[in-house]
């Protein structure tokens, strides 16, 4: 007795598979209304109209389609060509500052070289000078014997 009216209070937790089926049932009887419903407002010249409409519209799309593509295509290599030359842009700003970067390096490396071979010249340069002189002092010296010689 208590088992029969658990049963009638509560059908869906003692038989839940047959609300299941119902539920189902109820699903299908709304979508079948819902086609009812859309069969019975469907208008064969109005379909056809539209149907055509979307026939030229699709010839239309598919007869434009190579000259769509050109632009896509002509599209992108704009865009490539443009950030190509942005890339080389700066690459070769980067190339410039480098080769700064690397002359005032070498100018920094290279000074004290640079200084001890201008010392050097200096250096030669100077007994090259005395060079000349001892030169013109012997030249003197050889006129002054020659004289001599003839003197005597």
């Amino acid at each position: 007795m208590y088992n029969e009216s658990f049963e009638k209070k509560w059908p869906s937790v003692i038989y839940p598979h047959a609300e299941v089926q119902l539920e189902t049932i109820e699903l299908l009887r709304k979508a079948d209304e819902l086609s009812v419903k859309a069969i019975e407002n469907f208008s064969a010249s109005a379909a056809s109209k539209l149907f055509d409409q979307e026939i030229r519209e699709v010839l239309l799309v598919v007869s434009n389609f190579p000259a769509r593509r050109q632009k896509v295509i002509d599209k992108v290599k704009r865009t490539a060509d443009a950030l190509a030359r942005d890339l080389e842009e700066a690459m070769q700003k980067d190339l410039s500052k480098s080769i700064a970067n690397l002359e005032n390096f070498i100018r920094i490396l290279g000074k004290p070289h640079n200084d001890a071979a201008k010392e050097r010249l200096d250096r030669v340069s100077r007994i090259e000078d005395e060079l000349i002189n001892v030169e013109k002092k012997l030249q003197k010296l050889q006129i002054e014997i020659q004289n001599l010689h003839v003197m005597i």
